[in-house]
């Protein structure tokens, strides 16, 4: 851990997360957050190469309802991981983004049609 930067230890993770990981870093995020240090998880959300973690990162900032992080999770729906695309409407919902609505309608009417 680093005080000056509490999530260096994302870039770390190489294999996938377990529930058990996940539980404990929903903690740490939690404790985080009431101590005021809970800072945008984009980030990692950019840059790991860990599709469990980017899928979990994508899934607390819905969880923390994260604001600024719009684009990176329309970026993500371009991803080639199908699991952090699926993660990245669910929270773009939970986020309330209605502009990219429209566009995923039109992307499934498309792709069926």
């Amino acid at each position: 851990m680093s005080s000056n930067d509490p999530y260096r230890f994302f870039d770390e993770f190489d294999k996938s997360l377990s529930k058990w990981d996940e539980i404990e870093l929903m903690q740490y995020l939690k404790l985080q957050k009431n101590r005021g240090n809970l800072e945008g998880l984009g980030k990692w959300i950019n840059y790991s190469k860990n599709d469990s973690l980017v899928v979990f990162l994508i899934k607390m900032v819905g969880f923390f309802k994260q604001k600024g992080i719009d684009d990176i999770l329309i970026e993500k729906l371009e991803d080639d991981n199908e699991l952090v695309r699926a993660q990245a409407i669910l929270t773009l919902g939970e986020l309330n983004i209605a502009i990219i609505e429209t566009e995923l309608i039109e992307r499934y009417y498309t792709d069926i049609g």
